[in-house]
Parts: structure tokens; sequence; C-alpha cells
């Protein structure tokens, strides 16, 4: 291929794929399979870059390429809390700094989504509840929110914010108890079945 294309040959097909039709032996099949192969690696390199210019290391950045593909940069400066939810080992607190670097702050709908589910992840996995009163989760989304004090943020918001995640089944909400889906729909079918004996 270096011998018919010439040096910079990778950078030679990736502007003008049809080169590789000038070299002889290789079939149109392997010719699209190389170039697909060349436009899936430097996208890579694309991200990889971005990623550590975020300060995300080689292995998490890694771990995020490998769910979003091509579109990780693009989807990371949409929604950077994305990342809390989609990526073990990465909390609201890193995706919060991120989004901050990106210019979101405050009371961005995102934000606040994130910091509900990430609060109501810790009270339920981790502490062990099946669900959350509103009353209880209010004060510690508004805490974390809050707690850099470069921002303030009214409960109003994050009701509303609840609510969209209400409608994005992303979260349950039964008289003033939230539920993460699986405890609720957990906590259901245990129910059922103790009816049932």
């Amino acid at each position: 291929i270096v011998e018919t294309i010439g040096d910079d040959a990778i950078s030679k097909i990736l502007a003008t794929p049809s080169l590789l039709d000038s070299v002889p032996k290789l079939s149109g099949e392997k010719a699209k399979s190389l170039y697909d192969t060349l436009v899936e690696h430097q996208g890579l390199e694309q991200v990889m870059i971005g990623l550590n210019q975020y300060g995300f290391g080689p292995q998490l950045s890694m771990k995020i390429y490998q769910m979003y593909k091509q579109d990780t940069l693009s989807i990371i400066q949409a929604n950077p809390y994305k990342l809390g939810e989609d990526i073990e080992g990465i909390g609201f607190g890193r995706a919060d700094e991120l989004g901050y670097q990106l210019g979101i702050s405050g009371s961005h709908e995102d934000r606040i989504k994130a910091a509900c589910l990430y609060v109501l992840d810790v009270q339920c996995h981790q502490e062990g509840h099946a669900y959350m009163e509103a009353e209880e989760l209010l004060p510690l989304v508004q805490d974390l929110l809050e707690e850099n004090k470069r921002d303030q943020v009214e409960f109003q918001s994050i009701s509303s914010a609840l609510l969209s995640l209400e409608e994005e089944s992303k979260i349950v909400i039964e008289e003033k108890r939230i539920y993460s889906p699986s405890l609720f729909f957990s906590e259901k079918g245990i129910a059922t079945n103790i009816k049932r004996i």
C-alpha cells in the first residue's frame, strides 16, 4: 500500500478512500474494511485526546469510548451528567466538575436530574433503603447541588426535575415515595408473592 500510495498513506487514504482502488491485489471488500478500520481508529485517537483534555485517564477513557464510540465527545459536551448514569466509576462529583468546565452549573435541568439520581442511588442501593420520601430527598439533593457554594437551587427546580425523571421512566413516584425502578418493581413483586401465600 505504501509503495503504491506513498508516505503518509494513512492520511491520504482517510482523505481520499478511492486511492485504495489503485493498490494491486487489494479487493474492493478488503479496501472498504481497511478504510473502515482506519476511520474507527482515527476516531478513537481523537476521542482519547479529547477525554485526556477533560482529565480522564486511559482506562476510564477507553471505558467511556466503548459506551459511546464516535459520539463520545458530542455526548459529553451535550450532557456530561450522562457519564454518571452510564459509566461505572464516574459519580455526580466528577460529572459536575466536567459540567462546570463546560459551562453547566446552577439550576440546569441535567445537573439537577443527575443529582437526584445520584442521591437516590446512594440512599437506596448503598444505604439499603427501598425508597425515599420526597421531604427527605429534596434537601439532600439541594445540599449536594449547593455544596460548592457557587449555586443556589430551589426546591421547585428539584421537584420539576423529579417529574421529568418520572416521565423518562428513570424513577417511580408513588404518593410521596420515590423509588428507583428496579427497587419499585422488586418491592411490588415481593408484595404480590406474599399476598399469594
